[in-house]
Parts: structure tokens; sequence; C-alpha cells
């Protein structure tokens, strides 16, 4: 899947300083488009402490600038970080440069797919917004290496964004009127105005619970996250207040029915 398309892409972000502002921008107000990466930040780490074991040493594959390691570091645990682009590794480390200082996070560029630590290295690994810009044959190379450096028992944390929602029902039926609104000059004003030039793959739930099954990482725990009563490309041209009408209702995503108008699935596997 384009690898090198994806580099550039992440690269550009973090040299505009635009992944780190969805997740940290002092004083910015929360809209539809941040939210959506603050709330996933936010289950992976009650995944992280739901799951009842010591977490000594964490990894965070495709870290990006690591958003969610002061969490990990406040858990008592030892935050690593790898990401294939450079950029968003030295961004994670300027983000992060007091713990790194203390000795609390180790950052690097390194590939998913061929993770070059020893056996049964960690205690947890997550891999947030990942998954979806690998090729079906590359994320059952990264699952299998992820299962090899976790410690028995050991659990790992990964997103993906779902095939089926309610937000992708709208789009499919909106489709006319996504293509006048891509003309719009509104779009100036979205952080993420970078167009991608590849696809994401989006997977349904059990299609990833599967292909953790086949490695040998049983499923433990799951949350649905992002609930979109209002979703693009209404959250495209008023996206502070979509987050506003849609906020409210993100509890409806831990119902049964409810987490069909969520728009990202979080898997919480055991190492058997």
């Amino acid at each position: 899947m384009g690898n090198e398309l994806v580099r550039s892409h992440f690269g550009l972000l973090a040299e505009q300083g635009v992944w780190a502002s969805l997740y940290t921008e002092p004083g910015a107000k929360v809209t539809a488009e941040t939210w959506s990466f603050l709330i996933r930040a936010r289950r992976v780490i009650e995944l992280l402490q739901s799951s009842g074991r010591e977490l000594r040493e964490v990894l965070d594959i495709g870290c990006g600038t690591a958003p969610i390691a002061r969490s990990v570091v406040a858990m008592g645990s030892h935050y690593e970080g790898i990401d294939f682009s450079p950029q968003m590794v030295e961004a994670a480390k300027r983000n992060t440069q007091d713990l790194v200082a203390r000795g609390d996070v180790r950052l690097g560029v390194g590939d998913a797919t061929k993770l070059d630590y020893p056996d049964s290295s960690f205690d947890a690994v997550t891999a947030m917004g990942l998954v979806e810009y690998f090729s079906r044959d590359q994320i059952n190379r990264t699952l299998r290496e992820i299962k090899r450096i976790l410690r028995p028992g050991g659990v790992a944390v990964l997103t993906i964004p779902k095939r089926w929602c309610w937000g992708r029902v709208v789009l499919g039926l909106l489709y006319p009127l996504r293509m006048v609104a891509r003309k719009l000059p509104y779009r100036k004003n979205i952080k993420l105005k970078q167009q991608e030039e590849f696809r994401r793959l989006y997977l349904n739930p059990g299609e990833l619970d599967r292909a953790c099954g086949n490695v040998g990482l049983r499923k433990v725990s799951v949350r649905h996250y992002n609930v979109l009563l209002l979703s693009s490309p209404a959250t495209l041209l008023a996206p502070r207040f979509c987050y506003l009408v849609n906020r409210p209702f993100e509890g409806l995503a831990r119902i049964p029915g409810g987490d069909f108008l969520a728009t990202g699935y979080i898997g919480l596997y055991q190492r058997e």
C-alpha cells in the first residue's frame, strides 16, 4: 500500500505541526475533527488500565507525536515509541523532551512489520491509527511481530476505522454532495487539508479479531469510539457545532446497537 506515499504524507504533517495540534494545541477548542483523535487516545489508555497487568514496558507502534506517552508514564510504565516517519519521531521527541531526559520515554524510527526487539520484550503494545495504512499481508506480519515481542500474558491494543457505521452509510448516500463540497473554500481551514494519495483499509471489527486470533492474540475487551449523529460532510462544514451535538452521545458507543454510530473500534488482545 504505497508505503512511501504514507511516509511522505505523515512526514509533511509532522513538519507542519498538524498532528501534534490535533492532541495538544494549547487553548484550542475541540471540534469534530480533533475529538476523534482525543477520544481514541483516551479509550486506548482506558483499555491499558483495564488489563489488570503490571505494565512495566509499553511499546507504541506508529507513535506519531507520542500523544499517549505522558499517560503511559503516569501509569508507572516505561514508554517506547517507534514510527517509520523520522519527522514524526523528531516531533515526538520535542513534545516529550522532559520525559526523554528523565529516561521515562525512548523514541526511534522503526518498521512495524519487522520489529527490532528480542522475543518477550514488552508487557503491552499499542498501535493507534496504524492498521488502516497497511495491506492485509502487512497486517498479518505486524500481528505476528506483536505476538512475538509480547511477554506471556502481555496485551496489545489495536485501533481501526470501521468499514460499516452510520457515518460511512451517510457518506455513501451523500456521494454527489461530497463531490461538490470538495471544491468549496471552507476546506482551507481544515487541519488535515493535505490530500491523501492512498486508500485506507477499512475493516469490520470481526476481521481484526480473527486476524489477531490467528496469530495467538485472544480478544479480552473492546471499545467503540467517536459517535457521530452528525457526520461528514456536516463535520467538515461546521466541525465545532457537530462536536457540540455529537459529544453528549458518546456513551451510546458502549451499548448494543449504539456502537453502529461510532466510527472507530479498539480491541484489547492478550498473548496466549
